[in-house]
């Protein structure tokens, strides 16, 4: 099985700055990508703003998260 000690391990990650491209052809790329092939709208929303995918208690909830904020490379580490 897996160990406590393996499971809390931590690790020392350094960022590495991330280009983010604004040219119309890669936000469309970007906007094909999410809508048609990854189906990232399904969970996400069509404006991929987050919303409640799932409300049913005693089930649960669950929300995805928006997708379209903080792009800092700090935020994906």
């Amino acid at each position: 099985g897996v160990s406590g000690a393996h499971l809390s391990r931590r690790w020392s990650v350094t960022p590495r700055p991330v280009t983010v491209k604004s040219e119309a052809a890669t936000l469309e790329r970007g906007r094909y990508l999410a809508h048609h092939v990854m189906g990232c709208v399904e969970c996400h929303g069509a404006d991929l703003g987050g919303k409640v995918v799932v409300d049913a208690p005693p089930m649960g909830f669950i929300a995805a998260p928006n997708l379209t904020g903080d792009l800092s490379d700090a935020a994906w580490v």
